[in-house]
């Protein structure tokens, strides 16, 4: 997952080069690493649930979306209510960067589930 951070935000910077904008890298590598956090976080919570209630589980991922959608959407509005420079840059790749960790983090569970089913 951190891999995926950072090539996300190198291709970001390169395309927003490319295209004469400003790309502030703080509130992107914010981005990232606040992602990177709650997935880590989620993925232990994952465990847990799997170990404690399995029928749980299906609602407990439908749920860690929905959350990672929510705080994806305030952190866009918190740095947009709060002056940050390029704002539209910054949504952007919050919304890159939410669709990546979407993208692996599901991969990641299906194909968990998967293996578990064919080892039972």
């Amino acid at each position: 997952m951190t891999f995926v951070v950072v090539v996300v935000t190198v291709v970001l910077y390169a395309v927003a080069t490319w295209l004469h904008c400003d790309f502030p890298l703080g509130p992107a590598i914010g981005c990232g690493m606040l992602l990177l956090l709650y997935s880590i976080v989620a993925l232990a919570l994952y465990f847990y649930i799997r170990s404690h209630t399995p029928k749980q589980v299906t609602s407990y991922l439908l749920a860690m979306k929905v959350a990672r959608l929510v705080l994806c959407l305030a952190f866009i509005v918190v740095y947009a209510v709060s002056g940050g420079e390029s704002t539209l840059v910054v949504s952007l790749s919050m919304v890159v960067y939410y669709l990546a960790t979407l993208v692996i983090s599901s991969y990641f569970y299906v194909r968990f589930e998967y293996l578990l089913k064919e080892s039972v």
